[in-house]
């Protein structure tokens, strides 16, 4: 549905979450966005290893360490980092996981940690799991915005450009006038796959020949260096909207400057893969 707005016409968010209801059960768009981001973060990391000369043996155990690590990081992370007040509501408060709430940072937190545990008992060198398990990453983030976008959650600044959109169930929700508004989970999808894009052609051009450590520096340096300017866009939560920076642009910084560093040192000394 469009409506007229400063901008002229403007698309008014009235999209259903639930994508089949049967009974009291209920498929809803993000747990199928969600279960895709999954799916094809395995296929690329078994892909990933396999060509490393490993077999589909040593690729799987990975799966669900991966699936534990950005499922209890992203939780995690939401409670630390944007909804605090939650740990001193106890424990059933933070595992209540029907009430919402994740954290692409506390994700990338899990992973790293579910990656180093995949690494010692496998015997594949931390930095070679981080390399190899990088592509899964850009597309899973497309399928969690996608997710967001449907849910009409993580929405964006007020905006008076052509293609906002305005989200009536936020803005009930807090008391707010209809909006338009930033679609800034398209924004953040459409930089995810850009980001894939550029790790595919590293990928493609250097295979095994990629200097260890580079596509680990590519994907926090480029993720989280887009991720803090979409942040721009995004209504800012948790800290005083006059604050000049978001608690997401503050998360990211780390992250993008770790990345940065890992790709100019790898590039600089061009060294070649472990044997």
């Amino acid at each position: 549905m469009a409506v007229t707005g400063p901008g002229g016409a403007v698309w008014v968010h009235d999209l259903d979450p639930v994508l089949a209801k049967v009974g009291s059960l209920e498929l809803r768009w993000y747990g199928l966005f969600f279960a895709l981001a999954m799916v094809q973060g395995a296929v690329l990391w078994i892909w990933q290893v396999r060509r490393s000369g490993r077999s589909w043996e040593d690729a799987v155990p990975y799966l669900w360490m991966g699936i534990i690590g950005v499922v209890v990081g992203g939780r995690l992370g939401n409670i630390l980092f944007y909804n605090g007040d939650r740990l001193l509501a106890g424990l059933p408060s933070v595992l209540a996981n029907w009430r919402g709430g994740f954290s692409s940072h506390g994700s990338t937190l899990g992973i790293l940690a579910a990656l180093y545990i995949y690494g010692r008992r496998h015997a594949m060198p931390y930095i070679e799991a981080l390399d190899r398990f990088s592509l899964s990453i850009p597309l899973a983030t497309v399928c969690v915005r996608l997710g967001n976008f449907i849910n009409g959650e993580i929405v964006g600044r007020a905006a008076a450009v052509p293609w906002a959109v305005i989200y009536p169930a936020y803005d009930r929700a807090r008391g707010l006038p209809l909006t338009p508004r930033h679609p800034s989970q398209l924004y953040e999808a459409a930089m995810g796959l850009m980001v894939f894009a550029i790790l595919f052609a590293v990928d493609w051009k250097l295979k095994e020949r990629r200097p260890r450590g580079l596509m680990f520096g590519l994907i926090l340096g480029c993720y989280f260096t887009g991720r803090f300017l979409v942040e721009f866009f995004k209504e800012p939560h948790v800290l005083d909207p006059s604050f000049p920076l978001t608690m997401g642009q503050i998360l990211s910084v780390p992250f993008a400057l770790t990345g940065w560093w890992f790709v100019v040192t790898r590039i600089r000394n061009r060294k070649a893969p472990d044997a």
